[in-house]
C-alpha cells in the first residue's frame, strides 16, 4: 500500500470551513442573541474551530512520525520502540491508539479518524480486522459517525455493548447461508441431471421386448 503523507498533502488547517464561521453555526436568532454577544460568540466558534483543526494536523503529524519510528525499530527488536517512545514520554495507550488511528487513515484516507473517540478507533479497528471495509467506509463518510454507529446497531436490532461482535457474527452467517445456498443449487443441478438420465433409461427400458 503506498503511504500518503499527511503534512505534505494539505493545508495546515481547513480554511474554507473556518471561514464559514463568519456565517456561524449556531442560530442565535433562535437563541435570542444578537449585537456585540453575537459577534462576540462567533469569533469562538472561529478560535474553537481553528484549534480544532490544529489538533487534528498534530496528531496526524504525531501518528505518522510514530508510525515511521516504528517501521525503523521494528528491524532493531527487543522492544526498542517502547523503549524509544516511553524515553519521550509516552504512554503505551496514547502511542498504539495513534498507530490504529494513522493504520485506518493508511487504509481509508478519511482524516476524521484523527477526531474519532478511542472507543469508536477500536470498534473500527475490529471491524477492519474482519474485512468490513464497506462498512466502515459508510460510517467514515455519514458525516456523522455516532449517528451513524447508532442507526447501524438499530437496524441489527443488538444490544449496544455487543453492536460489533453481532455485526462480525451476522457477517460471518450471511456468508455461510451464501455457501449453502450454492451447494442446493449445485445439488438441485445434479438431482436434475440424475432425474433425466432416469427417465433416459426408463424410456430404453420400455423400449425393450420382453
Amino acid at each position: 500500500m503506498t503511504r500518503i503523507s499527511f503534512l505534505n498533502k494539505r493545508d495546515p488547517f481547513n480554511k474554507e470551513k473556518i471561514e464559514k464561521v463568519e456565517e456561524s453555526l449556531v442560530d442565535y436568532e433562535a437563541l435570542e442573541i444578537v449585537g456585540e454577544d453575537k459577534k462576540n460568540l462567533i469569533k469562538c466558534e472561529k478560535n474553537i474551530i481553528f484549534h480544532r483543526e490544529k489538533v487534528k494536523e498534530h496528531l496526524m503529524s504525531i501518528s505518522e512520525t510514530l508510525y515511521e519510528a516504528q517501521q525503523v525499530l521494528a528491524k532493531h527488536g527487543n522492544g526498542s520502540f517502547k523503549i524509544w517512545f516511553e524515553k519521550l514520554g509516552l504512554k503505551k495507550d496514547f502511542v498504539y491508539m495513534c498507530l490504529k488511528r494513522y493504520s485506518l487513515y493508511l487504509e481509508y484516507n478519511k482524516e476524521n479518524i484523527m477526531l474519532l473517540p478511542d472507543r469508536t478507533v477500536k470498534d473500527l479497528v475490529r471491524l477492519n480486522i474482519e474485512k468490513n471495509s464497506e462498512i466502515i467506509l459508510e460510517i467514515l463518510d455519514s458525516g456523522k459517525v455516532g449517528e451513524k454507529i447508532k442507526e447501524i446497531k438499530e437496524s441489527l436490532s443488538v444490544r449496544p455493548t455487543n453492536f460489533l461482535e453481532n455485526n462480525i457474527r451476522n457477517y460471518k452467517i450471511e456468508g455461510e447461508l451464501k455457501k449453502i445456498e450454492k451447494n442446493i443449487l449445485k445439488y438441485k443441478e445434479k438431482i436434475l441431471e440424475l432425474e433425466n438420465q432416469k427417465k433416459y433409461l426408463i424410456e430404453i427400458l420400455q423400449k425393450c421386448p420382453k
